[in-house]
C-alpha cells in the first residue's frame, strides 16, 4: 500500500465560479469531471435563481491560485460562459492520510482522518464493475482493508 500524509493548516487557494443558465445537469456534471481531472481540488453546482425567475447554476472550483487561469479556461470552454469570477478563500484542513488498498486485484484510493475511513468513489464504482459486486459491499471492504494497514503499522 501506498500511503501519502497531507499537509494541514492553512491554505490560500480561489474559488472561480460562472452562472450558467444554458445547460443540462449532464453537462454541468461533464464539466465538474473536467475540472477536477484538471486539478482542481474541488468542485460543484449550486442551483440558483437569476433575473426574471429564470432557473439556472453556478459552477464552482476551488483551485490554487497557480491555476487561476489555465481552470478558468476548462470553465470557460466547458459551459460556454462569457465570464467567471474569482475570490480568495482560505482553506483549513486536519491531518489526513490519503492511501490505496487492492480488492480482488483492483485498486481504491482511500482518504482517512481521525476516526474516518472513506474509499474513494470512482475506484469503487470501477472495482463494483469488474467484480460484478455491490458497490457499497466494495467499499466497505476497502474501509476495513485500510483499516487493517494502520492497525499493523501502529
Amino acid at each position: 500500500h501506498e500511503l501519502v500524509r497531507a499537509t494541514t493548516g492553512v491554505a490560500p487557494l480561489l474559488v472561480l465560479e460562472a452562472n450558467i443558465d444554458d445547460l443540462t445537469g449532464e453537462y454541468l456534471a461533464h464539466g465538474i469531471e473536467r475540472l477536477m481531472d484538471e486539478g482542481a481540488l474541488d468542485a460543484w453546482v449550486t442551483p440558483i435563481d437569476m433575473k426574471r425567475g429564470r432557473p439556472a447554476a453556478t459552477l464552482s472550483a476551488l483551485v490554487e491560485p497557480t491555476d487561476l487561469d489555465r481552470l478558468g479556461g476548462v470553465l470557460l470552454r466547458e459551459t460556454g460562459s462569457l465570464g467567471f469570477r474569482s475570490r480568495g478563500v482560505d482553506r483549513r484542513s486536519i491531518p489526513r492520510e490519503i492511501g490505496h488498498v487492492e480488492i480482488d486485484g483492483q485498486p481504491i484510493a482511500i482518504k482517512s482522518s481521525l476516526d474516518t475511513v472513506k474509499a474513494e468513489y470512482r475506484d469503487v464504482a470501477e472495482a463494483a464493475r469488474v467484480l460484478d459486486r455491490p458497490a457499497r459491499l466494495v467499499a466497505s471492504e476497502a474501509e476495513a482493508a485500510w483499516r487493517r494497514i494502520v492497525a499493523s503499522n501502529d
